[in-house]
């Protein structure tokens, strides 16, 4: 099949779904026809409908190389705590590198909560440079936890959320005060 038969075919496929969403399908087939007679004629109309063909396939190539820029990409992009203690340290680290070609800046880290407090780099970060965005979770509240920090930088078109999870278990409460022993037993002695 030769690219022109292949091109009327999936014209006329097209026009067929345009002419019977307005209604219009038998029009629509009369002015393929004509088009079709007038293409194969020509020839000028083909090269510009190569030309175009071209370009329509080269704009996106270019754009998106052009658009490199920063890129962050994080080691990891959830912590799991496992399970630990009341008033543990709660601090972890998500460490990225940059690996685009530009400065990358992070504008903005926030916490889901107060509880989850996120420090970022403030100054740029050059191109294939790792840092870290450092998350301190308070580990006085008892449970299970999932919290999310959420990334804003001009290396990722969408916000990134980086997610930390886990389970604070409760601290265990000391003897009460005194010596150590049952008093209370009437055989105890000291």
């Amino acid at each position: 099949m030769s690219f022109a038969q292949a091109f009327r075919a999936h014209f006329r496929v097209v026009l067929i779904i345009i002419g019977s969403v307005f209604g219009s399908a038998v029009q629509t087939w009369k002015n393929f026809r004509t088009l079709n007679r007038e293409f194969i004629t020509n020839s000028y109309t083909m090269k510009k409908l190569a030309l175009l063909f071209a370009l329509g396939v080269s704009v996106p190539v270019l754009s998106s190389a052009q658009q490199a820029g920063a890129q962050i990409k994080f080691e990891k992009e959830i912590h799991d705590y496992g399970t630990i203690m009341q008033n543990a340290d709660g601090a972890t680290a998500f460490v990225f590198t940059n690996t685009g070609s530009e400065p990358l800046i992070i504008s903005d880290a926030k916490g889901s909560c107060g509880c989850t407090v996120p420090e970022w780099p403030k100054e740029p970060i050059a191109p294939g440079k790792k840092s870290s965005i450092k998350v301190q979770y308070d580990t006085n509240r008892v449970g299970a936890f999932q919290k999310t920090v959420t990334v804003t930088t001009n290396g990722s078109v969408e916000p990134i959320v980086l997610k930390i999870q886990g389970t604070v278990n409760a601290k265990e409460t000391a003897p009460a005060a005194g010596d150590g022993h049952d008093h209370s037993d009437p055989n105890h002695k000291h």
